[in-house]
């Protein structure tokens, strides 16, 4: 089966890596804004539910923050997918991939 035709034509859609890098950046930010509000590494449970707990706004950085992980490593493992059928490390320098 020809795998070049899956990934072809698909211009009005973003691709994987920009999906990753964003979700990734969003789960960093969310994930600094939320440091404030924890109170203890003891009672961590403890610490998210005042978070969830405390309003809107920290209910609101709590879900970003897990859903922007979750979409990060399903949006991560399928460009691995695409880049692994592409080959497209086969492509210009094998090096490049290690380094």
């Amino acid at each position: 089966m020809n795998y070049d035709q899956l990934f072809r034509n698909r211009y009005w859609l973003p691709k994987l890596g920009e999906i990753t890098l964003s979700s990734l950046i969003i789960a960093l930010i969310s994930g600094i804004l939320i440091i404030p509000g924890f109170r203890s590494a003891a009672a961590p449970f403890e610490s998210v539910s005042a978070i969830v707990n405390s309003g809107l706004f920290g209910h609101f950085l709590h879900s970003c923050h897990a859903y922007a992980g979750d979409l990060f490593l399903i949006a991560l493992l399928l460009h691995v997918v695409e880049c692994l059928l592409k080959q497209s490390f086969k492509s210009y320098h094998w090096k490049s991939w290690l380094l």
